[in-house]
């Protein structure tokens, strides 16, 4: 009886991320000061199968227009995609605001033979600031939101989809160098489509990130 009981344990999470269609993203906020400013972010989230391996690329073009790819891919092979355009300011209180507008896509399945594609038009808030104290903390608040359509396949029968508008608040901080750091996110996930879809609402990431001045 124990024996099953930790097989039930051990199989359960597998069995419920399996069928998951979308989670949260945990995207760079890279916090943009001026232009050639080049972030890169790389790590490992969760809950998504327990683990997945995401990438993000954020980069100043002007002194206030910013450019930003994101991907992440997980242990299922399930992938996501984004990218986004956006305007950044710092402020006399040396926060930083950035405003960006995207799409992100990504494919997904379950076990038995149902694909998922969700597509995602979104635009998202970013407020926070960088190099505070002896530990040149950065630290700040996200808030996206936007419309998300996903598609199912299933061979042999007719697709069906779901669409409906979704929230996605996130914090984060990270600590080092001025040049690189070591950082922590944490999403969560709302939509209005939570009985039509398979998803998760939260995701925990932990990356390291690059802050390189091109000019």
């Amino acid at each position: 009886m124990k024996r099953i009981k930790t097989y039930i344990i051990l199989i359960l999470p597998i069995a419920l991320n399996s069928c998951v269609a979308y989670y949260p993203q945990v995207v760079d906020i890279p916090l943009i000061e001026k232009k050639g400013d080049l972030r890169i972010n790389a790590g490992l989230a969760t809950p998504a199968s327990f683990l997945s391996a995401h990438g993000t690329v954020s980069y100043g073009l002007t002194n206030t227009i910013a450019t930003q790819v994101y991907g992440s891919i997980d242990l299922y092979s399930r992938y996501n995609i984004q990218g986004a355009v956006g305007y950044f300011k710092k402020l006399k209180s040396e926060n930083i605001i950035e405003l960006y507008g995207g799409y992100g896509y990504g494919n997904s399945f379950d076990f038995g033979d149902e694909y998922f594609n969700n597509h995602l038009v979104f635009a998202q808030f970013n407020i926070g600031k960088t190099n505070q104290g002896k530990l040149n903390l950065d630290y700040g608040f996200s808030l996206k939101g936007g419309h998300l359509y996903v598609d199912y396949i299933k061979p042999w029968c007719i697709p069906r989809s779901a669409s409906g508008l979704m929230l996605e608040p996130s914090a984060f901080f990270r600590f080092g160098s001025e040049r690189m750091k070591v950082g922590f996110q944490f999403n969560y996930l709302y939509t209005k489509i939570v009985e039509d879809i398979h998803y998760l609402p939260f995701s925990v990431g932990m990356s390291v990130n690059f802050n390189i001045s091109t000019r």
